[in-house]
């Protein structure tokens, strides 16, 4: 019995001080609320007097806030945003990593890749602290927009030459620059952003390092420099630079953007790559597609891009590339509609093409490779296998008949097959943007060119002149052309190698700050393109002014851009 009594007494002990401690908790919990729901009324009341009172300050707080925010917003198919300030010196020695991008054996550049990329090169030369702001030249790589980094390029040479600050840039490529849903969740273009991005940095930033915001040449070479040649056309960039330089491409070139006759269209391609990532359960929402691409590890994503395109005939340039959107509005109408309304920016231009740009239509194992009509005809088909459109039989015959006629001779065959490609990739869009250009830009100067040099230490066969990219060489100088990130050695130049390197820092550099690629004191005079007189500039050892001849070029290339555009062959003449 007493051990039954003290086991109850117990117990209630037990019970009491559980309630004890229960009544401790809420009351703890009470106070807290109370406290942080005071704390809450206390900021509310501080925030409201300081928006009321220090506006200021207000900017400062939401800055602060929306800075912190964006360290959690994942960059990838967004715009470009400002990099996050920093305090004090920052010192930025090293180069940064490319936008990433697949690796070929045949390109072995050894920068390493990430998505952190958007970064800038800056090249100023020594000058005298009483020599006012310099003109400043903003280089845009090529690389077929999925290749390259502006760090491949160094500007030391041209910028000590040519007196002018060197700017050279990333922006993002492939998969991760122009994929698209072909709507507001993802309208692609990110990579032709960046480089608007880049200008308005230059904008803003470019006088600290001795540059001129005022006087702004962007230039650039294939994909870079059919980049160069949207930005001419995009509303975007209205105002960022007063001078272009376009080697070898522009927006009217086959690859130059979407055409709206193209057999892939960007959302196809864009769901071929959701589906070999897991993406397929939301194809018809085109919001959570886009965030299940944002969870997908990026050299997946840049891997299953290259399986596309192996499984599309390796078409690459035609899904990944530039496009129509009036979502972001870098290109909000084509670009043909563009220029035959005159509804570009302003600025005077130079654009040119090199002899041989496909060379390699030639070439294989330094052998001749297209050597019938057979084989002619078949080259040709290539060039528009992308494309459906009728009318491509009447093409390939019109083509045939200007190039071949009815000669059977290899070599001679050979010789304007490279020549036909060419054209048809390069020297006709070239020149029919140049005609609608100069058409609709009175007051501005134009100028054209071919480069024809031929490197002293080229290893391809004699009867090949300049190919693609030959030029660049010499526009940052051979002493900077080792490319170590690409494996390239020291060149060996000859006096005609170094000539050329001169001859063309000169003419560019000399474009840049007065808007005449000729010195005052040149026996060359290098006259504009216009309607009435087209003035080619031929770049050699001896280079020469004549007037542009080959007419037919134009006639042609007028078909392809109908054909593309669905205009119909017999519509009228595009440049008038």
């Amino acid at each position: 019995m007493s051990r039954s009594s003290s086991g109850n007494r117990s117990n209630s002990n037990v019970v009491v001080v559980a309630v004890h401690v229960v009544i401790v908790v809420v009351v703890v919990l009470v106070v807290v609320v109370v406290v942080a729901v005071v704390l809450v009324v206390v900021v509310v009341v501080v925030v409201v007097v300081v928006v009321v009172t220090v506006p200021d300050v207000t900017k400062a707080v939401v800055a602060t806030f929306a800075a912190i925010l964006s360290l959690y917003i994942i960059i990838r198919y967004w715009p470009p945003v400002n990099a996050e300030p920093w305090l004090g010196v920052k010192e930025t020695f090293g180069i940064s990593p490319q936008c990433w991008q697949p690796y070929f054996a045949s390109f072995p550049n050894t920068l390493p890749n990430s998505e952190d990329c958007l970064y800038l090169n800056i090249y100023t030369p020594a000058r005298d602290s009483s020599v006012g702001l310099l003109p400043v030249m903003v280089w845009i790589h090529g690389g077929a927009y999925f290749l390259g980094s502006g760090s491949t390029y160094n500007g030391t040479e041209l910028a000590r030459q040519g007196s002018v600050v060197v700017v050279t840039i990333n922006y993002r490529l492939g998969v991760l620059g122009f994929l698209s849903t072909e709507d507001s969740a993802m309208p692609g273009n990110y990579g032709l952003l960046d480089q608007i991005h880049a200008l308005k940095w230059v904008r803003d930033n470019i006088a600290n390092f001795g540059g001129d915001p005022n006087s702004v040449t962007i230039f650039g070479e294939s994909a870079g420099s059919t980049s160069v040649s949207l930005l001419v056309l995009s509303p975007l960039a209205r105002g960022l630079f007063q001078r272009a330089i376009m080697e070898s491409g522009v927006s009217l070139s086959p690859w130059g953007h979407v055409h709206p006759s193209q057999r892939l269209s960007p959302v196809y391609g864009a769901r071929m790559v959701g589906a070999l990532n897991g993406c397929s359960h939301v194809f018809g929402q085109s919001d959570a597609f886009v965030s299940c691409l944002r969870g997908i590890s990026a050299s997946a994503l840049v891997d299953t891009a290259l399986n596309v395109t192996s499984f599309i005939d390796n078409n690459l340039y035609m899904w990944l590339i530039p496009r129509v959107e009036k979502y972001f509005g870098v290109l909000p109408d084509s670009p043909l509609q563009i220029l035959s309304r005159g509804e570009f920016n302003k600025v005077d231009t130079i654009r040119g093409f090199n002899a041989d740009e496909n060379g390699e239509a030639k070439i294989q194992n330094n052998t001749v490779s297209v050597d019938s009509k057979d084989k002619f005809v078949e080259l040709i088909k290539n060039v528009f296998r992308p494309y459906a459109f009728s009318g491509f039989d009447d093409l390939v015959e019109m083509i045939l008949d200007t190039y071949i006629g009815n000669s059977s001779d290899p070599d001679f065959i050979a010789m304007k097959a490279s020549e036909a490609s060419s054209d048809l990739a390069f020297a006709g869009p070239t020149l029919v943007e140049l005609k609608l250009v100069a058409a609709k830009s009175s007051g501005k100067k134009h100028y054209l060119y071919r480069y024809d040099y031929r490197d002293s230490f080229s290893t391809q066969p004699s009867w090949i002149s300049a190919m693609h990219w030959d030029e660049v060489k010499h526009v940052f100088g051979l002493k900077q052309m080792e490319f170590p990130s690409l494996g390239f050695g020291k060149i060996a130049q000859t006096l005609e190698d170094k000539a050329m390197t001169q001859q063309m820092m000169t003419m560019w550099s000399n474009f840049a700050k007065t808007g005449n690629p000729m010195s005052s004191n040149s026996s060359l005079t290098w006259a504009p393109f216009t309607g009435a007189r087209e003035w080619m500039m031929n770049i050699d050892t001896t280079s020469s002014v004549t007037k542009f001849s080959r007419p037919k070029i134009v006639d042609i290339y007028e078909r392809v851009l109908k054909l593309f555009n669905g205009m119909g062959a017999s519509s009228a003449s595009i440049v008038g």
